[in-house]
């Protein structure tokens, strides 16, 4: 494959709210115009990270065409959800409305995240509103249902939900059914690139499980991957190997 060479725009702002300015990093193909979006958003349990940390994602993507946003979103404690999911979708709206800017196909768009981004991405996919709405979403290792008992269960996920809640399942259901991608699963999804390691000591690989039943019992296409010995964290010949499978699965869906 021929790697086209890429141009940064870091710390773009979109939006200020409570004295909280939001920026995002763009990593655009040069030399063309019309690329496929592609929205690279970041781990951290929602309480850390930052759009920095997509970006060894998000280069290797410009190389190949894609235009890549690394998203910011406000963290928990400091906010609760649905705040960081609507941030998200603000930021997006953003990049979309202003295409001749970034050199993009607004209709060409995916998500892709990690762990709790992995959640954000698919959010974005099966939550957002239709203008924003991904048209392929790359789930990593992520969170898809936060009211099922084995996670809430976890003793990391113990440390990190109640944070990003700011209640309890008994106290706030609707708000973890609501913060739930499983939840949001209509007829004719969009389609999923799933990935879990099932040595995952962070995020039980049940989660991506949950996901793929639930898209594929809805009629939608699902790429699986569910890697044997692998944490969380993927080693590198692991990631390599699915960094490859998601730019294909990517180019498939928005070339």
């Amino acid at each position: 494959m021929i790697l086209r060479p890429f141009r940064q725009e870091l710390g773009v702002p979109f939006r200020t709210r409570d004295g909280c300015t939001l920026r995002f990093d763009a990593f655009l193909p040069t030399g063309g115009s019309s690329a496929p979006a592609v929205f690279c958003i970041h781990g951290g349990g929602w309480v850390g990270g930052d759009p920095s940390h997509m970006h060894p994602v998000a280069a290797p993507l410009a190389a190949r065409g894609f235009a890549a946003f690394c998203m910011p979103y406000r963290l928990a404690p400091a906010v609760q959800h649905p705040v960081p999911v609507q941030d998200l979708f603000d930021g997006v709206a953003s990049v979309l409305a202003d295409p001749d800017r970034w050199g993009i196909d607004p209709e060409r768009r995916a998500s892709l995240g990690n762990s709790a981004g992995g959640h954000m991405a698919a959010m974005l996919g099966l939550a957002a509103p239709e203008h924003v709405r991904s048209r392929c979403v790359v789930d990593l290792c992520g969170v898809s249902d936060v009211r099922d008992r084995e996670l809430l269960d976890h003793p990391v996920c113990q440390s990190f939900l109640p944070l990003l809640f700011g209640a309890t399942i008994e106290e706030a259901p609707q708000l973890y059914e609501d913060a739930s991608p499983v939840c949001h699963v209509k007829p004719s999804p969009p389609p999923f690139f799933l990935a879990h390691g099932l040595a995952d000591s962070v995020v039980p690989p049940s989660q991506t499980r949950i996901l793929a039943d639930a898209l594929q019992a809805a009629g939608g296409a699902v790429e699986l991957h569910l890697l044997p010995g692998e944490d969380h964290a993927f080693t590198p010949l692991a990631w390599q190997r699915i960094e490859n499978l998601f730019t294909d699965f990517l180019r498939r869906h928005l070339t």
